[in-house]
């Protein structure tokens, strides 16, 4: 296995709306876990209510030393599908970056100054604010100081509002 006396992060696979409960199970067996969540609006019969809502639903991340041992621990969780990357001789781990990435990204939006010539298409990366060193495809432009831009986790896109005080630079290839 590829990561021998390393702790590294893993993405897991759950089933539909068991994210809480294997991230309390892992809890219980002293995994560090990261359950990225956002808020969302929800409507009740008769109100709307604030709630929080995975950020990738049927996915959450634990951060281990991924032998054999700790393998079963994890797939033994009840509403545990696999450990994506997982091989009897290899565990594709996630960067530790994209980890933080995430992280900031669920903090709150972070504030951006549009580098001139930034258009719909272009790869970028941020510099500065909460999301300092993130990169993604800008999507949409919204106004000349608000950009969304789509950052690609988990083979999904995730979409962050960008507003004024940060910077955004194009990346040439």
């Amino acid at each position: 296995m590829n990561q021998t006396n390393q702790t590294s992060w893993f993405a897991i696979w759950t089933r539909y709306r068991h994210e809480d409960l294997v991230k309390t199970q892992l809890e219980r067996k002293e995994f560090e876990v990261f359950l990225p969540k956002v808020k969302a609006s929800s409507r009740r019969k008769d109100r709307k209510k604030i709630i929080h809502k995975p950020l990738f639903p049927g996915y959450l991340f634990a951060r281990t030393e991924l032998n054999p041992e700790n393998y079963l621990k994890m797939i033994k969780c009840q509403g545990v599908v696999r450990v994506l990357g997982y091989r009897e001789d290899y565990a594709a781990s996630v960067p530790e970056d994209v980890i933080e990435s995430i992280r900031r990204m669920v903090r709150g939006e972070a504030p951006v100054n549009v580098h001139p010539g930034v258009i719909k298409g272009d790869y970028i990366k941020i510099v500065g604010g909460p999301l300092d060193g993130c990169v993604g495809t800008v999507i949409e432009i919204r106004g000349d100081r608000h950009l969304v831009v789509a950052v690609e986790l988990l083979s999904r896109s995730v979409s962050v509002i960008l507003g004024p005080g940060a910077t955004v630079l194009p990346i040439y290839h």
